[in-house]
């Protein structure tokens, strides 16, 4: 299961503990990366997370085998 920010990932270890190790971060292959959500914020935050998605996506898809 992926997620975008760190918080979600601990929610969700805690509330299904079997879970723990099969949930990760979007941006893993991104030093980690967070996502932040861009509700409420401008196009500029907007397009930037979706670069950020597109990279991670893409680093999850050569990780994965693909190109």
């Amino acid at each position: 299961m992926l997620v975008m920010e760190r918080f979600q990932q601990q929610r969700l270890m805690q509330q299904y503990p079997a879970l723990s190790g099969k949930v990760m971060l979007l941006g893993k292959w991104l030093n980690n990366l967070e996502i932040n959500d861009p509700y409420g914020k401008s196009a500029e935050a907007f397009a930037q997370v979706f670069q950020q998605l597109e990279q991670a996506c893409q680093a999850w898809s050569e990780k994965l085998g693909g190109k």
